[in-house]
């Protein structure tokens, strides 16, 4: 199972491009690295974790100033409920193989993978 997840810090807008060349790409009937991927395993993508920070203009915060990256240990539905319906809807499935968080660095003209 591979969950994919980009824009836990709303100001990382370059982190949606990679994920809509992502997307685009596992539904492209013709790739044959794409059909392989879906036949072996579950892809789950979360194209914007963070909206509420997002709308709100914030940075790198959600709507109470939680930084999500920060939250994964110990989240909560007061403070972190992003990242706690991610980690329970993963718990939920009973299967994480890989977990791909999509960045970008506003100092560098890329998106990376952490």
């Amino acid at each position: 199972t591979l969950w994919v997840h980009a824009r836990q810090h709303p100001g990382e807008t370059a982190a949606s491009w990679w994920i809509d060349g992502f997307v685009n790409r596992l539904l492209d009937e013709e790739d044959a690295i794409a059909r392989e991927l879906l036949k072996q395993a579950d892809v789950f993508v979360i194209p914007n974790a963070n909206p509420d920070g997002g709308v709100r203009g914030h940075l790198r915060t959600n709507a109470v100033g939680a930084n999500l990256n920060r939250e994964w240990a110990e989240p909560s539905l007061d403070r972190s409920p992003e990242v706690f319906l991610m980690r329970q809807a993963m718990e939920t499935l009973g299967s994480l193989d890989i977990m791909m968080d999509i960045h970008q660095d506003e100092e560098k003209p890329y998106t990376f993978i952490s």
